[in-house]
């Protein structure tokens, strides 16, 4: 199963410009970080940025000498843009998205924005739905239901078959949040399985991630209540 995370983004130069910046600074042992491009065309920006990271660590051996040993890392960020949209994805995330951030500033300058989301999964997956063949839902997980005057409660349906109305009838009128969204879709017999959450990220099972990841890039961008 594949991650990627979703994120707003501008740039204040074309993806063409920016291309020829990454292939100027492209990884190299010596300099220990850079760029490694896939696809680099006007429309389209698909590669990862490398960072080397050696940490020293001191070890005392069982005799009570200390001596230095070195151990070397690999921070990698795997990023996918378009021209035709604003939003781009990280594929498998790091845990920190810092170091490239402050690379991508480094090289552009003033005027980038790169921003987390904050998406409904529920109208991701109806922009989906439009989409696709079939839509169905395996398991929604809620929050800020409201259960008295002073408390409030996070539930989660699960089941083998579409339970959107078992969910619905749970929560009945009440106010909720989604928190994510498992669900599976079939696109020309084609099936994709994955999960949506609020954060803008997913998680896709399909024999062509390609063709669904542009599905869900121009989804989204129908869906996006507000990013920051």
């Amino acid at each position: 199963m594949m991650k990627a995370k979703w994120l707003y983004s501008e740039l204040p130069i074309s993806l063409g410009e920016l291309s020829q910046l990454m292939k100027k600074n492209q990884y190299s042992e010596s300099t220990g970080s850079g760029f490694l491009l896939s696809t680099s065309t006007s429309k389209k920006l698909v590669g990862k940025y490398i960072e080397k990271v050696i940490l020293k660590n001191l070890v005392e051996d069982p005799f009570g000498e200390i001596s230095e040993v070195e151990s070397i890392n690999y921070y990698t960020c795997q990023f996918n843009w378009s021209d035709e949209s604003h939003f781009m994805y990280i594929s498998e995330p790091p845990r920190s998205l810092k170091k490239f951030s402050n690379k991508l500033h480094s090289l552009t300058g003033l005027g980038l924005v790169l921003s987390e989301l904050s998406v409904a999964p529920e109208c991701w997956l109806r922009r989906i739905e439009e989409e696709a063949d079939e839509v169905k839902i395996f398991q929604i997980s809620s929050y800020g239901i409201r259960t008295s005057l002073n408390s409030t409660a996070k539930i989660v349906v699960s089941g083998k078959t579409d339970v959107r109305e078992a969910f619905a009838e749970l929560v009945s009128d009440k106010r909720y949040l989604t928190d994510s969204i498992k669900f599976e879709a079939e696109f020309e017999g084609m099936t994709v399985k994955g999960e949506l959450t609020k954060s803008g990220s997913c998680r896709l099972t399909s024999p062509n991630l390609s063709f669904v990841l542009e599905k869900l890039r121009a989804s989204l961008e129908k869906s996006i209540t507000h990013y920051y």
